[in-house]
């Protein structure tokens, strides 16, 4: 390669411009596993240096999970920074809670700042000078959690949808937009020279989930474009979505168990990983931290792609309903298959199948052999002398 012009060495110290053919041959990390193998197979996996969204109602787990994440995403280069944006004020004067982000999620308390603040001009009004030190390597951040962004929205805009008014909650939210937007922009533009998982939350009433993204907050379609996942998440109410100690289901839900942990439905509205739409439910431990029972899950999402089949009575010619399959290993019963994938072995062998890239079959065309007629030719009249 020659000489870099010097207009686009600039351009790659102050807004991060790569040379394709350099960038093409980076072998780095740039997804962290999900966690749990549906939820990953409905996400792609989170981007790292890119801003990615949970949103849903209140208490779906929303900020649980982009814990948990963020903590994955330090835990791959140590001793770098979280940067933790609570607009909610869940962290202000509770050292529990604080506490509970190393406990629960291995989240280095020595290397995280937490800003808890309504007013948008404190939260982010250094944002300039903290993407001018992570430019010039005196900072190393790894994770960044704004929770949430509701936080910083119009409530007006809010209270409109709610009431139905769609058409003036749109006119409502421009203003609050103005500066929204371009506080997005360098948001962006932080994840992204950073190579940190930004996790972005939102909560939405119950009746807003059915407006879609373009009403998470004001200017939604500068939102949605900007992103690189959107994700909604929900809570699971049935009786028997409930995890009690040792991430056991309960058939009966009660307070106390509300704290341990629940069956959470993922649908994904936005991914450049996957297939937007794809869906899932999971368990979840919110008092620990951690993706419960991820042995069930493995094997919904292994019985969703044919990974794992019912084997076929040679003398009937159907399916034996009682006995599950996976390549040349079955097992009688669901629950039985579900015990077996508590191996580690077996579990990472059924896993790594259902990831595993389908080998593109070529269709066989046959040659069309059209047979074409001769045009007749017409007598010839004889010319008159």
């Amino acid at each position: 390669m020659g000489e870099i012009p010097a207009f686009f060495s600039k351009l790659q110290k102050d807004c991060g411009a790569v040379i394709a053919s350099y960038a093409a041959k980076q072998k780095i990390a740039t997804t962290i596993y999900a966690g749990d193998p549906y939820f990953h197979w409905v996400t792609g996996g989170f981007s790292l240096g890119k801003v990615n969204v949970l949103y849903g109602c209140a208490g779906a787990g929303k900020s649980t999970l982009a814990l948990k994440l963020i903590g994955s995403a330090q835990a791959l280069r140590p001793e770098s920074w979280v940067l933790i944006l609570d607009s909610e004020l869940y962290f202000q004067d509770r050292p529990d809670r604080i506490q509970r982000l190393h406990d629960a999620f291995g989240i280095d308390l020595e290397h995280t700042l937490i800003i808890s603040s309504k007013q948008i001009n404190v939260a982010f009004g250094q944002i300039f000078e903290l993407i001018e030190a992570v430019k010039s390597n005196k900072l190393e951040l790894s994770g960044i959690l704004i929770d949430s962004w509701k936080g910083f929205e119009n409530k007006s805009a809010v209270k409109k949808i709610i009431e139905g008014k769609i058409d003036e909650a749109g006119d409502a939210s421009r203003g609050t937009a103005k500066t929204m937007n371009p506080i997005l922009d360098q948001v962006v533009i932080l994840a992204g020279i950073s190579r940190a998982l930004c996790m972005i939350t939102q909560h939405v009433a119950a009746n807003q989930e059915q407006y879609g993204p373009n009403y998470l907050l004001p200017g939604g379609e500068c939102f949605r474009h900007q992103t690189d996942a959107i994700i909604y998440v929900e809570t699971i109410t049935a009786s028997d979505a409930k995890l009690a100690d040792g991430d056991e289901i309960i058939e009966k839900s009660d307070r106390e168990t509300e704290k341990v942990g629940k069956r959470l439905r993922i649908r994904a509205d936005k991914t450049r990983n996957t297939v937007e739409g794809k869906k899932c439910e999971i368990w979840f431990n919110f008092r620990d931290g951690h993706f419960a029972l991820p042995e069930i899950s493995l094997f919904d999402l292994a019985d969703k792609l044919g990974i794992i089949t019912h084997p076929v009575n040679p003398e009937t010619g159907k399916d034996v309903v009682a006995q599950w399959m996976f390549e040349d290993v079955k097992i009688v019963g669901k629950d039985n298959f579900i015990e077996k994938l508590k191996d580690k072995d077996f579990f990472n062998k059924v896993q790594t199948a259902c990831f595993a890239p389908k080998k593109k079959v070529e269709p066989i065309i046959e040659p069309v052999i059209v047979k074409q007629e001769l045009p007749k030719s017409s007598p010839k009249k004889e010319s008159k002398k």
